[in-house]
This record gives C-alpha cells, sequence and structure tokens, in this order.
C-alpha cells in the first residue's frame, strides 16, 4: 500500500509541473504574439499617414483605387519581414477600397460589421485572428486619420504558418508547436536538434 500512495503522489507530482509549465508556456506565447501585434501596428503607421492612402480612402474615388492599390502594394513590400500576406484599406463605414496581397475582393464588399474593423474605425489599434478567404491569418488594424478625422482603416495580416510556429517553439525551448483549424493541423514544427 505504500508503494501505491506514494506512486500516486508522484503521479499528482507530475501532474502539477506539467500543469505549471502549460501556464508558463501559454503566457510565453500571449506574450510573444502581442509583441508580433505590436511590431505590426508599428509599421502599419507609416502606410497609414501616407498622404496618397489617406487621400484614396477619404475621397473613395473610382479612379483612385488603381492608385491605392498601387501605393499599398509598393509600401507592403518595403515591410520586408512584416510585410503583409493581405493588406486591406477600408473607408470609413468598412467597405473595402484596395486588397493587396490574395484575390482582391468583391466589389463593395464589407468588413464593417467586424469587430476589429469596427474598433479601428472608432480609432482604436487591435488585433485578432481571422479565417479569411480560406486562410487563418493573424490581423491587426490601425485608424487612418485624415484632416482630424478618422476616414478609413489599414488591416494588416499575416498567415498562420511553420515560421510563426518555428519562432514560438524557439522561444519556449523546443517544444511542438502546432495551429488547428477544426481538425486540421494548418502550420506546425517539430525540432529535430532537441533530444527526446
Amino acid at each position: 500500500s505504500a508503494a501505491l500512495l506514494a506512486r500516486g503522489y508522484i503521479n499528482r507530482e507530475h501532474l502539477s509541473d506539467a500543469d505549471a509549465q502549460l501556464r508558463r508556456d501559454r503566457f510565453e506565447i500571449e506574450s510573444l504574439l502581442k509583441l508580433d501585434a505590436r511590431a505590426r501596428l508599428d509599421a502599419l503607421a507609416p502606410i497609414a499617414a501616407d498622404g496618397s492612402v489617406r487621400e484614396g480612402v477619404r475621397t473613395k474615388a473610382k479612379e483612385g483605387e488603381k492608385a491605392l492599390k498601387e501605393r499599398l502594394r509598393t509600401m507592403n513590400q518595403q515591410l520586408e519581414e512584416l510585410r503583409a500576406d493581405v493588406l486591406i484599406a477600408v473607408g470609413s463605414d468598412g467597405t473595402i477600397l484596395g486588397q493587396e496581397g490574395r484575390k482582391p475582393a468583391r466589389a463593395g464588399a464589407s468588413l464593417g460589421k467586424v469587430p476589429l474593423v469596427e474598433r479601428a474605425l472608432s480609432g482604436y489599434l487591435g488585433d485578432d485572428v481571422w479565417v479569411y478567404d480560406g486562410g487563418v491569418y493573424r490581423m491587426a488594424a490601425r485608424p487612418i486619420v485624415d484632416r482630424g478625422q478618422y476616414v478609413g482603416a489599414l488591416i494588416h495580416g499575416q498567415r498562420l504558418d511553420a515560421t510563426l510556429a518555428q519562432r514560438l517553439s524557439e522561444r519556449l525551448g523546443g517544444v511542438t508547436v502546432a495551429f488547428f483549424f477544426g481538425d486540421k493541423i494548418i502550420a506546425s514544427y517539430t525540432p529535430t536538434d532537441v533530444p527526446g
């Protein structure tokens, strides 16, 4: 009976240690994702302040759509490793005015009722995870201010991918990281240089 009690005690200790480690890992992951979102929001600041982007969003002119898309493409390329897989400019009502990256948005498509976009159109910075256009993205949104008014917002999306899983794994000391969507693994990383 002493052996059985000792084994039960050891098992409880192992479970307690595993639980504490998972809590630490979760805190680390949340911190890393917050820092990542902050870096992307900061990278959006020059784009949101760009005169031609502000003008294109404020006027919503059909003839300015091509110029707005070109400007978004150019400025997105300059972000280098923070480059968005999808970069969207929306007007004050949430209508998509320009989209860089994935296939073009349908004419008149709107994101105005999406909570992240609603907050950005009200002047707040934010981040979220979206299933958008068949992919899973980490999104960050920033308002566009022109002449003292919120005239639109920029939404920056990066895919959840194996690169992010690898960064998280390295930060957590070589754990296996996987992202799930429903019953599918959409990205994962298993280190090969960690014993066991």
